[in-house]
């Protein structure tokens, strides 16, 4: 997703750059959360969450809140959520229409920004 620029091996910033994260990852706001996600990036099982951080998340996401509170396994694909998915996805899109919301208008601005595709 990023250029990591001087995330990568041991040539990280010095601590002092640190409390400016803009120092790695540039194009992702500078926050307490990805200073730590930098500083951690190596441990042991932070792999997941690095992706789940990082890396483009999928179109749509569905977790089982009792069996997965802190949302690592989407579902939303699995064949057996697919109603309750189709449920949701209604109620989401009945309450933007509700609300006009811009993202349903051709007023929004929608990528790809090659010539004149409006």
């Amino acid at each position: 997703m990023s250029d990591p620029k001087a995330a990568n091996g041991d040539d990280m910033p010095d601590e002092k750059k640190f409390q400016n994260t803009h120092a790695a990852f540039a194009d992702i706001d500078a926050s307490p959360t990805k200073t730590w996600l930098i500083q951690n990036r190596f441990k042991e099982g932070i792999k997941t969450v690095l992706k789940e951080a990082w890396e483009k998340r999928p179109e749509e996401e569905l977790y089982i809140l009792a069996d997965d509170p802190h949302q690592i396994r989407n579902v939303a694909a699995d064949p057996a959520h697919t109603e309750t998915l189709s449920k949701l996805r209604g109620q989401l899109m009945g309450e933007l229409a509700a609300k006009q919301d811009p993202r349903l208008t051709e007023a929004f601005d929608r990528p790809p920004y090659l010539g004149n595709n409006r």
